[in-house]
């Protein structure tokens, strides 16, 4: 499971779309995803962006109206046998109002 982006350094328009992309594989394979949100620098992530989703390599995330400097993004994976792998982005991004 490796968090291609957003991975830090990003400023993020609110009110758009910005793709969230990763890379995730497993010997049985990985059957969906959760994506979270952080915006106390992956402190805590309690925005869900997204929840069982299929592993596709990308999701077009709407932007909310959360303005901070400190945003991380966190991508949990899921096999069949509902072990799972975590990684969030390495860096914060910026979180702006448009």
């Amino acid at each position: 499971m490796t968090v291609l982006s957003p991975n830090g350094g990003q400023l993020i328009d609110a009110q758009t779309t910005f793709p969230i992309t990763w890379i995730a594989n497993d010997d049985i394979a990985v059957t969906r995803l959760d994506i979270n949100l952080s915006t106390d620098g992956g402190a805590s992530f309690n925005t869900v962006v997204a929840a069982g989703i299929p592993n596709t390599g990308s999701y077009l995330w709407s932007v909310n109206d959360t303005p901070t400097t400190r945003g991380r993004i966190r991508l949990i994976a899921y096999d069949a046998n509902f072990q799972s792998a975590v990684d969030k982005s390495n860096a914060d991004f910026t979180l702006r109002l448009a």
